[in-house]
């Protein structure tokens, strides 16, 4: 799976702080004993007889799996400020000391989360491979239970950071799993 935040450069200090806080254990049990177990049990089973502290080191040991890292690259654009307008509404626009065309440089984050039951075995040979290629992930229901673990911890550990942390008007991200793509977007009231 991959996550991409779109964020606006000015705001890549917090954002890498309220990432960087989530790469160390006592940051990560705090904010799963902020979930709850019962909320997380949910989504991961327990075990029989499993206590607290093993469950959410269990939990631990599964986001340490799929989350070891991100990588920011810079991208620049250009964004409409307020609704669409005729040359006329945006030269009065500017004449009134705003702008209608902002330049923007925009912090893309990415997050690359593997799925191990996304994994296709072959051997070397045409038919082997034809096959792994061919094979359908949407028919994998481990693989839609893996990709339901992964998006609720991501969301519910990465994507809160962000949000809590990082004093945007929208955060943007994109996500890319083996079932499609999706554009999630977070704006203030």
């Amino acid at each position: 799976m991959v996550y991409e935040f779109l964020l606006p450069l000015t705001r890549e200090d917090q954002l890498r702080r309220a990432l960087d806080d989530l790469f160390y254990t006592d940051t990560i049990l705090r904010r799963l004993e902020e979930i709850g177990v019962d909320k997380i049990g949910q989504v991961i089973e327990r075990t029989n007889n499993e206590n607290d502290s093993g469950f959410l080191e269990r939990v631990l040991q599964f986001i340490a799996g799929k989350i070891g890292g991100y990588s920011i690259s810079h991208v620049s654009g250009r964004f409409r400020a307020g609704s669409v307008k005729t040359r006329k509404e945006a030269g009065d626009y500017l004449a009134g000391g705003e702008q209608y065309l902002i330049e923007e440089t925009t912090a893309l984050v990415r997050f690359i989360l593997p799925c191990d039951y996304g994994v296709v075995k072959y051997e070397r040979d045409f038919e082997s491979i034809g096959k792994a290629l061919d094979s359908t992930a949407e028919q994998n229901e481990e693989l839609q239970h893996e990709v339901r673990q992964i998006r609720w911890h991501f969301y519910h550990l990465f994507v809160e950071a962000v949000a809590r942390t990082v004093g945007e008007q929208e955060i943007w991200l994109l996500e890319e799993s083996p079932f499609g793509h999706r554009l999630y977007v977070w704006a203030r009231q």
